[in-house]
């Protein structure tokens, strides 16, 4: 167990910071619903940064919210199987507090956080039981100027857990776990060729292989609007990084939106950004390169709309299954959810939302054995603030048909 003054410095931290809710915050009900949805927030500028589901249907949800003072407060929501919230935490002492991952596993939920008070990175994993009883708290130090992401992996004997994070120009891939002894051990840090714009794609296999995929700019060093984007494509392989490759057009900007290995080559999904007004394109597309990373074929998504797609993974062995955003007017975004063949040809395609901006960001595989999906995003709660939004979370059956 952690020693008595860590733990009694995160006991203290829980009970000045943690509320405790349950009802389930909702916006205001839209005209016309016709699938099911449920929202998560507080009308502030909520983010969606993590989200698992139980093997009996619970919902672990991961995010932060910006308040009106500009300070960021973490939170984390257990739910019910019916998507209602069953206990709720959140994490605010005046400082910036982000709450990046939630994980189920054996009985426990874990999720990972970090709090700057002095522009030093303090963080922890924090362990609960299943009815939500606070019964660990791991410290660790993260010696980064920015944690961007952290993600929990699913295939180790040890609960392991992946830190994207920035140093200037370069980011860095930190590779943690819990051990027996109920401790954070740093077990590898690698830099990537490449500081990634959004968010870092990983898949696991079984064999803790790890390929990483994510937006990088064309040319290194470039920011802004107007810089435009490569994807690069990254293995790991007993921890460490072992090649990098950057793949995309001149002068165009490729988005990703996932990297998935199937039968010993990879498929890497993602669209791309028109102009600097205009980020939704007329296709999605797939890039398959052999397991060494190497480019094979290139292969065309053509969605009933002009679409942006934020996540992209495997629906079986022969599938793709994508999340994201088509445009519908100018007023009007709605999340989209397509299955395709692994060389892009979509077999269905659907579309949620109403009027507003709705946005798809994360595909989680529902329990059972006919599996649907668990679809997450945000959507805009105010007419007037395109920054405020809440977190929504749509069940789905493998036809796309809403599922109570």
């Amino acid at each position: 167990m952690m020693k008595a003054n860590i733990f009694i410095t995160i006991i203290t931290l829980l009970v000045i910071s943690t509320f405790y809710s349950c009802e389930k915050v909702t916006v205001d009900k839209a005209e016309k619903l016709d699938y099911f949805m449920k929202l998560y927030g507080n009308y502030f500028n909520d983010r969606l940064n993590g989200i698992d589901i139980t093997n009996d249907g619970r919902i672990i949800i991961a995010g932060d919210r910006v308040l009106e003072e500009g300070n960021l407060e973490g939170w984390l929501v257990i739910t019910d199987q019916e998507g209602m919230v069953e206990q709720e935490r959140t994490y605010n002492l005046d400082n910036d507090v982000r709450v990046f991952s939630a994980y189920f596993r054996q009985n426990s939920y874990f999720t990972a956080c970090e709090m700057t008070p002095t522009g030093e990175h303090n963080a922890w994993v924090l362990v609960y039981d299943e009815s939500m009883n606070f019964t660990d708290s791991l410290a660790f130090s993260v010696d980064i100027e920015t944690v961007l992401g952290i993600a929990f992996l699913q295939h180790s004997d040890q609960v392991r857990f992946l830190l994207h994070g920035n140093n200037g120009l370069t980011d860095e891939v930190i590779i943690y776990e819990i051990g027996t002894d109920n401790a954070v051990h740093l077990i590898s840090r690698n830099e990537m060729y490449g500081e990634l714009q959004g968010r870092l794609y990983v898949h696991e296999t079984t064999n803790d292989v790890l390929y990483l995929a994510g937006s990088v700019p064309e040319v290194a060093g470039q920011s802004g609007p107007d810089a435009k984007s490569n994807i690069m494509v990254s293995c790991m392989m007993d921890d460490n990084l072992v090649w990098s490759y950057s793949l995309g057009e001149p002068n165009v900007s490729e988005l990703c939106s996932g990297v998935v290995l199937v039968n010993d080559y990879l498929l890497v999904g993602g669209s791309q950004k028109l102009s600097e007004e205009h980020h939704f394109a007329d296709n999605l597309f797939i890039y398959e390169l052999n397991n060494y990373g190497q480019l094979q074929a290139t292969y065309d998504v053509e969605t009933n709309a002009m679409s942006r797609s934020y996540q992209m993974m495997l629906n079986g062995e022969n599938e793709l299954v994508w999340t994201g955003e088509s445009k519908v007017d100018e007023r009007t975004i709605h999340i989209f959810m397509a299955r395709t063949t692994l060389n892009g040809q979509v077999i269905l395609e659907t579309e949620y939302g109403d009027r507003g901006y709705s946005s798809g960001r994360r595909i989680t595989m529902l329990p059972g054995v006919d599996r649907g999906f668990l679809l997450s995003g945000i959507l805009s709660t105010s007419g007037v603030s395109e920054d405020a939004n809440d977190v929504l979370v749509i069940k789905v059956d493998q036809n796309g048909d809403w599922i109570e």
